[in-house]
């Protein structure tokens, strides 16, 4: 995510997902450490890195993130941008920051846009947003957690 003689990089240094309202109170609560009920795998971290040097107008690069509920509860997904240049308040990004440009839509692999497809929301849009609700995510059936799998992708407008 950090560069010296590149063309650009942005200012994902972590997606963050929240996995259920109850997720981070019980975690707090518990003496010892709880089984993972809600696995979060991302294809690498940070999600967005130094791969994309020299990324250039017209560019785009896709990152997954998959989530696995093991509980027998339907549970609530989201994401927010967490350690970007001015977290954790979006009003000291610089003007000229690129976020301000790269565009960002997240959708389920698979399935229709979630946040801003097709549209020119900038990823300083999505700084802006916060918590980002994606989807829930279904209980786990017979022993076997469901998945949900989603795809972020950061385009840089050629224009």
């Amino acid at each position: 995510m950090l560069l010296k003689k590149k063309i650009c990089q942005f200012g994902l240094a972590a997606i963050v997902f929240a996995c259920g309202s109850f997720f981070a109170a019980s975690a707090a609560l518990a003496q010892t450490p709880p089984p993972e009920d809600l696995v979060v795998e991302f294809e690498q971290t940070p999600l967005f890195g130094n791969e994309e040097d020299n990324f250039l107008p017209g560019d785009s690069v896709i990152r997954w993130v998959k989530v696995t509920n093991n509980t027998e509860q339907v549970q609530k997904i989201a994401t927010e941008a967490i350690n970007y240049f001015g977290f954790p308040d979006s009003d000291d990004v610089p003007d000229k920051d690129l976020s301000r440009a790269l565009l960002i839509t997240i959708h389920k692999k698979d399935g229709g846009d979630i946040y801003y497809g097709g549209g020119d929301k900038t990823l300083f849009d999505f700084y802006e947003n916060g918590e980002t609700y994606l989807s829930d995510i279904a209980a786990a059936s017979g022993g076997v957690g469901s998945i949900n799998e989603y795809e972020f992708i950061i385009s840089f407008p050629a224009n």
